[in-house]
């Protein structure tokens, strides 16, 4: 579906802070590796190098070596710790799982045995910056000698596309898809949809359920919703109406999520 200008329109109702979401207010996620090592001071100069994403305060080649890359930046603090053991508990397997656009996802998260942890906390820079600067973060990580998977937004990425996403950014396109998952799923009921990623923005995670559309009309659907709500800044309330361009209103409502920790918007579509 293609977004027009001015394409959205909303009814919002306000609710209690009982019934908020607590979000996480920064963005965080692994690189896989292929070795229990990793250069942590090639990294640092990667991230100057191809980012221009330079420390206030330099971080000591000592901290480095002892497995800690942690410095601030205008607005941020950027944190890479490197651990020499598996992701504990199989939680890469099974996230893994759900890329059905990865054929070797499971095998390769199967087979790692280090990573590293890596996160961008907000110090007062807008959602959307920091959203980027995790995104370079990742693709500078995964640049790195060993990188063989990143695991972000609830599933395994494979590098090259995660970079190629990444990429996208030097021409002025967001990287939506390193930031939001777009899941899908068969019942008796239809065809659903969900996202994960939202959340890192301080949004509710959308969700389509029981529609007679294909997974792939409906997994194009989200993006441009996700898009256009991360793009515009938009709280999507429950009751609202949401409307597209040659589209009537469609129905939203604010509920307990099927596929999604905590609250969703479900879009009736």
């Amino acid at each position: 579906m293609r977004m027009e200008n001015n394409p959205m329109e909303v009814l919002t109702e306000t609710y209690s802070e009982e019934e908020q979401r607590n979000y996480a207010g920064g963005f965080c996620g692994f690189v896989l590796l292929e070795e229990t090592q990793y250069d942590l001071p090639a990294l640092l100069v990667r991230l100057q190098k191809e980012w221009q994403i330079t420390p206030l305060e330099a971080p000591t080649v000592q901290e480095m070596k002892a497995g800690n890359l942690v410095f601030e930046i205008p607005g941020a603090m950027i944190t890479v710790e490197f651990l020499p053991t598996l992701i504990p508990e199989g939680e890469a397997v099974y996230a893994a799982r759900h890329n059905a656009d990865w054929a070797d996802a499971v095998s390769i998260a199967e087979n790692h045995k280090a990573h590293l942890m890596a996160a961008v906390l907000p110090l007062g820079m807008a959602p959307l910056e920091a959203g980027k600067v995790y995104v370079k973060l990742l693709s500078s990580c995964l640049a790195g000698e060993h990188a063989i998977a990143v695991y972000t937004s609830g599933t395994v990425l494979e590098p090259g596309a995660y970079q190629r996403e990444t990429q996208s950014m030097r021409e002025g396109e967001l990287p939506i898809h390193n930031w939001i998952y777009l899941g899908t799923y068969e019942t008796e009921a239809g065809s659903n949809a969900y996202t994960v990623g939202m959340d890192a923005f301080g949004k509710d995670e959308l969700e389509i359920l029981g529609s007679r559309r294909s997974a792939e009309e409906l997994k194009k659907f989200l993006f441009d919703v996700a898009r256009h709500v991360l793009v515009e800044d938009i709280t999507l309330h429950g009751e609202a109406l949401v409307g597209f361009a040659g589209d009537e209103g469609l129905q939203i409502q604010r509920r307990d999520g099927v596929m999604v920790e905590g609250h969703s918007i479900q879009i009736a579509y």
